[in-house]
């Protein structure tokens, strides 16, 4: 961020993003910690299009970015995050199965997918039926 205020960038941020952009957006409450600050800025993703916006403000800036799911195991600062915190919406959330195949969302919660897998007949998840936690979160 050189030459410009973290203040600047942020702005051109939110100038890429439009309304899908909130300012101050206190994220300690969606966390399983219920501690912390707000989000300079705060998108929650509902479409691939919104996904590629805040690539080309983050690229196009350089702020930080945070991929928040259902916030296990994450502690904010009480000052917040100063950049952009993106979490995914309805959209990612969902999940099918076919046969022995499973296919979900990074939004999907892990305890919903290991319970109906295991009902569906599916074996490997069940360690997932008490993690707080999203699909996306788990993968590596």
């Amino acid at each position: 961020m050189k030459g410009i205020s973290r203040a600047e960038h942020l702005a051109r941020a939110s100038a890429i993003l439009g309304d899908r952009a909130r300012p101050e957006v206190p994220i300690g409450p969606l966390t399983t910690y219920r501690v912390g600050g707000a989000a300079a800025l705060f998108v929650e993703a509902a479409s691939d299009e919104d996904l590629r916006l805040v690539a080309r403000a983050v690229a196009g800036t350089g702020v930080d970015v945070l991929v928040l799911g259902r916030g296990s195991n994450l502690l904010v600062a009480d000052a917040g995050f100063p950049g952009i915190v993106v979490t995914l919406g309805e959209p990612y959330a969902g999940f099918d199965i076919e046969g022995t195949t499973a296919r979900a969302g990074a939004a999907t919660a892990l305890p919903v997918l290991a319970r109906r897998t295991a009902t569906a007949g599916l074996r490997g998840l069940e360690w997932a039926v008490g993690v707080p936690g999203s699909v996306g979160g788990a993968v590596r």
